[in-house]
């Protein structure tokens, strides 16, 4: 993600190599040995009419069809994910036939490991992990985030994580995801440099 604020030698080294400071990027870790879904947000994506559920293949150019309109940076991994044989650990919410929202999650059976193979030196050999979090703009607003997240943690637990690795993200989610129990682990500051 990029460079640990814990390595301060490392900062001064990019940093008279030309590097100037950039973005600063998070990653979140929750805990997942006690998670229980929030009822509420389950009831919220109901009363929306909305419901989480595990995408199919007939579903691909759906999917891809939204992430293109939505976030074109999250389609190369999800077609990744495709070519892994690990589609169906997308989650998908849905009002009717529309697709409103898409999470990937990472079990510990996953084939295609995302964050989970980088840190279950730390975390074990059941971590799972978040990815591609995304609502439609049009969908924002109305608790189906939280909902989404939610549905997710409990589809880790019941595939056999112990806890939730959230990488790369910033600070303006992290109130989405302490509603699962994350909380920051790891931040990253990116240098750049003008070649």
């Amino acid at each position: 993600s990029g460079v640990p604020d814990n390595c301060a030698d490392a900062a001064e080294f990019f940093a008279r190599c030309g590097f100037v400071d950039g973005n600063e990027v998070i990653d979140l870790c929750a805990d997942l040995s006690a998670f229980a879904p929030k009822e509420e947000y389950a009831r919220g994506l109901a009363e929306a009419g909305a419901r989480v559920e595990p995408a199919t293949i007939a579903d691909v150019p759906d999917v891809c069809r939204f992430m293109a309109a939505e976030s074109p940076g999250w389609l190369r991994t999800a077609i990744a994910r495709l070519d892994a044989g690990d589609w169906g650990h997308m989650l998908l919410v849905r009002r009717d036939t529309e697709i409103c929202g898409c999470i990937q999650t990472y079990p510990p059976e996953s084939r295609y490991r995302g964050a989970n193979l980088a840190w279950e030196g730390i975390y074990g050999a059941n971590l799972g992990g978040f990815g591609a979090v995304l609502i439609a703009a049009s969908c924002r607003g109305r608790g189906f985030g939280e909902g989404m997240c939610q549905a997710a943690a409990e589809y880790l637990v019941a595939h056999g994580a112990s806890h939730c690795y959230i990488d790369w993200t910033s600070h303006a989610l992290v109130k989405l995801y302490s509603k699962v129990g994350a909380s920051i682990c790891r931040t990253f500051v990116q240098f750049r440099k003008a070649l």
